[in-house]
């Protein structure tokens, strides 16, 4: 948030209790992410299992029935992390979950990032993307 270049200006953040009841009033894109309580970022131990309870139950009572209704209606939920537990024996494995009618049910091992998921957008809404890009778009995904 804030007034900057590639800043979100605050008339666009909403608190989670104005998430319509009816999803077909959604914007295109929107973007929910949960406060610091329920976000597993600041878990602050490697593995804090309270941490990472809290925020499935806040994903679970908050995103199920627009997953569900996303699966119905042609709608694209995507769930991603911007870090992973910190254990060096798993090499910084991030989840980043696609869920919706058109996405093939299967578990990818390729590498991605926030900008492969960003240009999977751009791609997919058929919108320019900077000549700088430099991640793919996520391939495989979609059901033909």
């Amino acid at each position: 948030m804030g007034t900057g270049t590639n800043c979100i200006p605050a008339s666009a953040c909403v608190p989670m209790t104005d998430f319509p009841k009816d999803f077909g009033k959604l914007p295109t894109i929107s973007f929910v992410v949960p406060n610091m309580d329920y976000d597993m970022h600041n878990i602050g131990f490697p593995g804090d299992r309270a941490a990472i309870r809290r925020g499935d139950h806040w994903l679970k009572e908050h995103m199920s029935a627009y997953a569900e209704w996303a699966r119905k209606h042609n709608s694209l939920l995507i769930v991603t992390f911007d870090e992973d537990d910190f254990d060096p024996k798993n090499g910084n494995r991030i989840p980043t979950i696609f869920y919706g009618a058109k996405v093939n049910r299967a578990e990818y091992a390729s590498t991605i990032n926030h900008y492969n998921v960003l240009h999977t957008l751009e791609v997919m809404y058929g919108l320019p993307s900077p000549d700088d890009v430099s991640a793919a778009p996520i391939s495989g995904i979609w059901k033909k």
